[in-house]
C-alpha cells in the first residue's frame, strides 16, 4: 500500500502532489484523471496513484505492465494555459525531471525519443501525455508516468524479461516507493518551470540525456519501417532524422 502522507512529507513542490487521490486498484490512472477533471472536483497539480494498474497504456496503444505493489503508476493533472506550440516539450521536461530524480538514487538513466526511460538498453519507465486544448493553447493536461521500482526479474512477463529492468535490479536493493514518487514529482515540477525558457535550452538538455543522438536508428512511421540517422530535435520537439540523405521532421515515430 502507498501512503499519501509519506509522499507529501517528502515533497519539495509548490503545486504538484499537494492533493493525492489513491486507488488500491484501477484500470488506468490517466483514465481516472480525466474522470476527475470532468467532475470538476480536482485541483491543479493533483496526482492520482495506485498500487495496481491493470490496463496501463503507453504510446500508440501499447500496454504498460505494472507489477502490483512494486511499480509506480502516477498521473499528474495540470489545469494551466500552455501555448500549443510548446505542448510537445512537456514530455521532454517530465522525462528530464525523472532522470534527475533517478540520479539521486544512484541510477544513471538515458532517454529514448520521445518519452522512454532506459538503463543499459533496458526500459525502466515511460511517459504518456494527454491534453485538451482551446484554439491557441492547452488548458487541461494529464501526464501519466509508469516506473519499474521494486520488481525482480521473475515479476516481468516472459516477453519482457530481456527488455525491462527496475530500480531494484539496478541498485540491488528495494526502494521506498513513496520516496521515489516524492523525489520524482519534486524534480518534475522544477523542470516544468523551464517551459517559459528559451526552447533551445530545453532541447539541448533533453539531447544531453538522449541515448541515440547522432546515431543510426531504425524506426516505424505510418506503419512503415525506415532506417535513418537521428540528428536531434527541432524547436517544437519534433525529431530531425536524416533519411536517404535528406533531413526530415517527424512528429511521431516508434524507434525499434
Amino acid at each position: 500500500m502507498l501512503f499519501s502522507n509519506l509522499i507529501q512529507a517528502n515533497l519539495k513542490t509548490n503545486k504538484i502532489g499537494k492533493k493525492i487521490e489513491y486507488y488500491p486498484r484501477t484500470e488506468s490512472t490517466n483514465v481516472d484523471a480525466w474522470e476527475l477533471i470532468k467532475s470538476e472536483e480536482i485541483f491543479n497539480g493533483s496526482i492520482i496513484i495506485t498500487d495496481n494498474q491493470f490496463q496501463g497504456q503507453g504510446r500508440n496503444g501499447h500496454s504498460w505492465f505494472m507489477s502490483p505493489g512494486k511499480g509506480i503508476a502516477v498521473s499528474i493533472i495540470l489545469i494551466d494555459e500552455i501555448e500549443k506550440h510548446k505542448v510537445l516539450l512537456i514530455p521532454f521536461l517530465t522525462a528530464i525531471g525523472i532522470v534527475k530524480a533517478l540520479e539521486s538514487f544512484g541510477i544513471q538513466a538515458t532517454l529514448k525519443w520521445p518519452n522512454d526511460i532506459f538503463v543499459k538498453k533496458k526500459k525502466l519507465g515511460g511517459i504518456l501525455c494527454e491534453s485538451k486544448f482551446t484554439k491557441n493553447s492547452i488548458n487541461q493536461l494529464v501526464i501519466g508516468i509508469g516506473l519499474n521500482v521494486n520488481e525482480v526479474k521473475n515479476d516481468f512477463p516472459e516477453k519482457l524479461k530481456s527488455l525491462a529492468t527496475s530500480c531494484r535490479i539496478i541498485t540491488e536493493k528495494p526502494l521506498q516507493r513513496e520516496i521515489v514518487i516524492a523525489k520524482m514529482l519534486s524534480f518534475i515540477e522544477s523542470q516544468l518551470k523551464m517551459i517559459k525558457d528559451d526552447t533551445r535550452n530545453i532541447i539541448n538538455l533533453w539531447e544531453s540525456y538522449c541515448n541515440h543522438i547522432e546515431k543510426p536508428i531504425s524506426f516505424y512511421y505510418n506503419k512503415k519501417k525506415l532506417d535513418g540517422f537521428f540528428i536531434g530535435l527541432d524547436p517544437s520537439g519534433q525529431a530531425i532524422i536524416e533519411v536517404n540523405n535528406s533531413k526530415k521532421l517527424f512528429p511521431s515515430i516508434v524507434i525499434d
